[in-house]
């Protein structure tokens, strides 16, 4: 699962640069994503899941804050795609992970 969740985290990514949309809050938030899924599992704990994942829900809440909604008037659609899907894979792989 979490090779998923990092998917998702290098697409959103590859989109805005290819798009040249380049959002720093968001990919600052995927990166967060990716580095923690990297980190090996010993050093993995349940507080610095949530944290990671708390981080990447406050950073895009913060630019939807700033950027709204809309892009141009249409819904953005790929981002609550990339955000929703995160956050409820991240809850499911913290779920299923035996943190020690």
């Amino acid at each position: 699962m979490k090779y998923l969740i990092i998917l998702i985290q290098v697409a959103d990514i590859t989109v805005h640069v290819l798009a040249n949309q380049v959002e720093p809050l968001r990919i600052t938030a995927n990166v967060i994503i990716i580095i923690w899924l990297l980190l090996p599992s010993k050093n993995q704990t349940k507080s610095l899941s949530l944290g990671s994942i708390s981080l990447f829900a406050i950073l895009n809440i913060y630019f939807i804050s700033q950027f709204g909604i809309t892009n141009d008037g249409s819904p953005r659609i790929f981002f609550w795609g990339a955000v929703i899907s995160t956050l409820v894979l991240s809850g499911y792989f913290i779920k299923d992970t035996d943190f020690r």
